[in-house]
C-alpha cells in the first residue's frame, strides 16, 4: 500500500515539502519541540479546554512576546520590533538632517550595544522573575 493511499484511508493529509528538502519545515518543527519541552511536557491537563488555553496563553503571553529567539540575535520579538523601530527612525532623522544642511547622509548601522543592552535587562528580569 502506498504513503499517500494509507493517509487518505486515515483522514490524514501528508505534508507538502519536497523530497530531501531537511530545510522546509525546519522553523514549525523548532517551535513544536520548544512548546514540547517548556509546556506540554511539564504538566497534565484535565481536558482539552485547559489544554488549549494553556498553549494559547503560553504562545500569546510568553513566546511571542518575550522569549528570547535565536534567529533575532537572542532578544524578545519585542525588543527586536523596538530595536527596529528605533534605527528607522535614526535613519529617518539623519536623512532629514542630511537634506536640509545638503552634507553626505550619516551612516546608520543596527545598535549592537543597544542591543547587548537588552539582552542583559532581559537576563537581570528573567533572574528576579526565579
Amino acid at each position: 500500500m502506498t504513503f499517500g493511499k494509507r493517509c487518505k484511508e486515515m483522514g490524514v493529509r501528508p505534508g507538502m515539502g519536497t523530497v530531501g528538502d531537511a530545510y522546509d519545515n525546519a522553523m514549525a518543527e523548532s517551535f513544536f519541540a520548544t512548546l514540547k519541552c517548556e509546556l506540554i511536557d511539564r504538566r497534565i491537563w484535565k481536558t482539552h479546554t485547559e489544554a488549549r488555553l494553556a498553549i494559547f496563553t503560553w504562545i500569546e503571553a510568553w513566546y511571542n512576546p518575550h522569549r528570547r529567539h535565536s534567529s533575532l540575535g537572542q532578544i524578545s520579538p519585542i525588543n527586536f520590533e523596538r530595536l527596529n523601530v528605533q534605527n528607522k527612525d535614526d535613519a529617518q532623522i539623519h536623512k532629514l538632517a542630511s537634506s536640509v544642511d545638503n552634507s553626505e547622509p550619516a551612516k546608520t548601522e543596527p545598535s549592537i550595544a543597544c542591543a547587548r543592552q537588552i539582552n542583559l535587562i532581559e537576563n537581570t528580569q528573567e533572574v528576579k522573575n526565579l
